[in-house]
């Protein structure tokens, strides 16, 4: 039955009709009072009986139940009843009375004053069965916003990482809709015992108007990213508008009609998301086709929970849970969707990452190259302008002695081994050295590059027996050359080169030994490396680039050198595989 005026006492209320309605029923978006008449039996065993009623924060609940009159009372004819006021007394965030029937049973009037919209479930349960039942609400109900809330953290703590305004938006729209369930499950009065009904109905509100915007906001955001029609775009901003109207009209105008328009705005959010995905023209992380399923179930999960309210869906199970389902699901999808974004976001800083560090690695490359060059030129000015200076002495005088021709020699000679020495190391480096692999006879090739070499005289060559190993001819006279070179240049004058052939487990190796010269002992850790020259030897003209090349060949060629010093003496060891 319906007040309009809201002025009706519950006697008058009795005597009126009622229209029978089922046991769910939606109420709301009016400032008239409705009234429930329920017949309400004792409990077949005699205990007490919770009167159970739906969700959805009303602005004023009472229950007036029947009180026999008093037969001393002169005023009381026959038959008469009157009616207690009862506020809800049921330890339970959702409104309960707790109430102990007549025998026979009798009618219990309900009273209920709401602007918002509000479903109702009514119950009547023996108290046992009544405990049972709001256990169960509580634990879905307690799971229900805890997963809300972790929801909301997890979408902070993206925000903070990947400082992408959607997950600050979806904080926003998080906090918003827990605020606005606190208040429509009943808790708010429990975090906040002092707020009084005319308080907690208004911020209740306030928050319907709050979550609704941000929700919007928040879609309009996710959209405006796959670039639909200006159209399409603009039914976000027309919601927005209009919800941001329908909030002042809330505080200035008449809030029952603001209500129903912000109501009206959700409504139309599955229409708004059908012509954005439809006129969408980017494609973006994760996907289309995604985003499309993604929002397709916003839509039906939109449209299941708008029946509900409106009476078109009759169950139970969904009007006890409806909302928990919608907020879950609700929420869910929009993780689903920022955790795919979130994942191609990701997975491209990876890729960004990734090729940033190969960008360094190159960079570094050629920052080495270009110091590896810049070693080369000093190194080649260096040495040509030592031969050169030699030269131009040598041949300053009008008669050349003997000396001075021997020194303009070997001036020469040594500045194109610093050119050939130069060429070897490119073909080095760019992997142009042409290897061509033979059995060769390692004592034949010693012991004619031992006699032709400058100061032959030197040299003493020990070897036991003829050795072949698999090789590169013309690479080892390289690689035997540029060890005599070096033992006989920085070696002391007159003194003698031991260079020993010998076979041993596994395979052969050759020993090249001199005294150590002037130029003193190398650096076992730089030896090898390339430019490498003690100070002791840039007296002399030189490349640093020969033992560099000797190492690198004989790895070309399967086999390698080691610098092994003893006391004063410098010697390389070369070995070869069987």
């Amino acid at each position: 039955m319906e007040d309009p005026t809201a002025s009706l006492g519950v006697e008058e209320v009795a005597l009126g009709e009622f229209q029978p309605v089922s046991d769910t029923i939606s109420l709301g978006y009016s400032t008239s009072t409705k009234w429930l008449r329920v017949r309400i039996l004792p409990a077949p065993d005699g205990e007490d009986t919770v009167l159970l009623l739906g969700k959805g924060a009303p602005d004023s609940l009472r229950l007036f139940a029947p009180v026999p009159v008093s037969v001393q009372d002169p005023a009381a004819r026959s038959g008469d009843v009157r009616h207690e006021e009862l506020f809800p007394n049921w330890p339970s965030p959702q409104p309960g009375f707790r109430i102990t029937p007549p025998e026979g049973g009798a009618d219990y009037f309900i009273q209920i004053k709401t602007m918002g919209s509000i479903r109702l479930h009514v119950t009547a349960q023996p108290m046992t069965k009544a405990i049972v039942t709001t256990e169960r609400r509580y634990l879905a109900q307690v799971v229900y916003l805890t997963s809300m809330f972790i929801i909301m953290l997890w979408a902070l703590h993206m925000f903070t990482i990947s400082r992408l305004n959607l997950f600050g938006w979806f904080v926003a729209l998080q906090s918003s809709w827990l605020v606005n369930n606190i208040f429509y499950l009943g808790y708010a009065k429990d975090i906040v015992p002092t707020l009084s009904n005319e308080t907690h109905a208004v911020l209740f509100r306030a928050s319907v108007f709050v979550a609704a915007f941000l929700t919007t906001l928040f879609h309009r955001t996710v959209m405006s990213r796959l670039e639909p029609s200006r159209l399409a775009l603009r039914l976000f901003d027309l919601q927005l508008g209009v919800i941001a109207l329908a909030f002042i009209a809330y505080w200035f105008v008449d809030p029952v009609p603001a209500l129903q328009i912000n109501a009206a705005c959700l409504a139309a959010s599955p229409f708004v998301f059908f012509a954005n995905m439809v006129t969408a023209r980017k494609d973006m992380a994760p996907g289309l086709f995604a985003i499309r399923m993604i929002y397709g179930a916003l839509s039906l999960s939109f449209f299941l929970n708008a029946f509900t309210v409106l009476g078109l869906i009759q169950s139970q199970s969904l009007v006890q849970y409806g909302y928990l389902i919608h907020g879950v699901t609700t929420s869910s999808l929009i993780v689903i969707l920022l955790k795919l974004k979130v994942s191609d976001m990701f997975a491209m800083a990876r890729s960004a990452k990734i090729q940033h560090a190969k960008m360094e690695h190159q960079n570094a490359i050629q920052k080495e190259k270009t110091r590896a060059l810049s070693q080369f030129i000093d190194m080649l000015g260096h040495e040509a302008k030592n031969a050169l200076s030699v030269i131009q002495m040598s041949t300053s005088a009008q008669m050349l002695t003997h000396g001075q021709r021997t020194r303009s020699d070997q001036a020469i000679r040594g500045l194109t081994n610093v050119i050939d020495r130069c060429n070897q190391v490119i073909r080095l480096d760019n992997s142009e050295q042409v290897l061509s692999l033979e059995p060769c006879n390692l004592t034949a090739i010693l012991q004619r590059l031992c006699s032709r070499t400058e100061n032959a005289e030197r040299i003493t060559l020990d070897v036991q027996g003829t050795v072949f190993v698999q090789g590169d001819p013309v690479l080892l006279d390289v690689v035997f050359c540029n060890l005599l070179d070096n033992a006989l240049k920085y070696s002391p004058l007159e003194s003698a080169i031991n260079v020993n052939l010998a076979s041993e487990e596994g395979g052969h190796s050759i020993l090249f030994e001199n005294a150590q010269g002037p130029a003193g002992m190398p650096d076992p850790d730089r030896v090898f490396e390339k430019y490498y020259r003690s100070n002791g030897a840039r007296t002399d003209i030189g490349s640093g680039l020969g033992l560099y090349i000797v190492r690198e060949l004989l790895q070309l060629m399967g086999s390698r050198v080691q610098y092994i010093p003893r006391d004063r003496d410098i010697r390389f060891k070369v070995w070869f595989p069987c």
